[in-house]
């Protein structure tokens, strides 16, 4: 085992045992209900992140990119925690429009990336091809996300009540926490999968700092830019793992249509030396 190895599974193992009694320690003092600050700010910044990874996933998709992998797995994993945020903080009020935007626009693409993603996605270099309007339908759906976010947050207040804090942070860590452990068992067995979890893993600590940072003021949002200080670097270290995986795989081949192509008929009698192939 190479020491770089080494120091990875020490990284990613040792942040996942970390993590367990962290969010026991937070379930237990994190305060059921607090304001969140600079709601436009925050709306805004995920919300562009969210429409430039799906232009990214469905322009790499549509070249047959290695890259397709990586982008479609962050995209997704952006629109679930992002999601996961809206809802679970959501006060009653504001909850049947964050579902029905969810289920409309946030459900539909990680779907979309999912399947993106699963047809890209090429161990041992052999791969179907995702369906041919999966890029069309991922930027159809940016353009979407654009004006309604815009409507969303043009009459939202900077401050809101945000509920059910506990359930949501503690959450967010737990998937943090599967994530690491997913990530160092993809090293440990040397799985090309890392590329799919580690790319899911950057995106977490990614947002957990955003929100940590972006959503607080005063003391808390100290105490977020300190913790802030470990995900990132983390986040990007997952990133160069999700890389150098990448960068192993073999050449891609051109993507191929899956609409089944008409055969040619031929005039009876004609040589089959000269039949058009389907």
């Amino acid at each position: 085992m190479t020491r770089s190895r080494r120091f990875l599974l020490l990284v990613y193992w040792g942040g996942a045992v970390a993590l367990a009694p962290w969010i026991v320690i937070l379930y237990h003092q994190q305060a059921p209900r607090g304001l969140a600050h600079h709601i436009h700010l925050v709306g805004y910044g995920i919300s562009a992140f969210m429409v430039a990874g799906m232009v990214a996933t469905a322009l790499w998709c549509r070249s047959n990119s290695h890259y397709t992998v990586v982008a479609g797995a962050a995209t997704a994993s952006l629109v679930f925690i992002t999601a996961w945020f809206n809802i679970v903080t959501s006060t009653p009020s504001r909850l049947g429009l964050t579902l029905a935007y969810a289920l409309v626009v946030q459900v539909p693409v990680v779907l979309a990336c999912g399947v993106v993603v699963r047809s890209l996605f090429r161990p041992h270099g052999a791969h179907a091809g995702p369906p041919v309007y999966m890029a069309s339908f991922l930027l159809v759906a940016a353009g979407v996300v654009v004006p309604l976010v815009l409507a969303a947050l043009a009459g939202a207040p900077p401050v809101e009540v945000a509920v059910h804090l506990r359930l949501v942070w503690t959450g967010l860590d737990l998937f943090e926490l599967l994530g690491m452990a997913a990530t160092a068992w993809c090293i440990q067995r040397r799985l090309p999968q890392v590329a799919v979890v580690g790319s899911f893993t950057a995106t977490l600590l990614f947002c957990d700092a955003w929100f940590n940072v972006m959503a607080t003021t005063g003391a808390v949002q100290l105490a977020g830019l300190a913790m802030a200080a470990v995900e990132l670097p983390l986040a990007a270290l997952s990133l160069a793992v999700v890389r150098r995986e990448v960068r192993q795989w073999p050449e891609a081949s051109p993507v191929q249509s899956r609409v089944p192509r008409r055969p040619v008929r031929q005039p009876s009698g004609g040589s089959d030396l000269h039949r058009s192939r389907p």
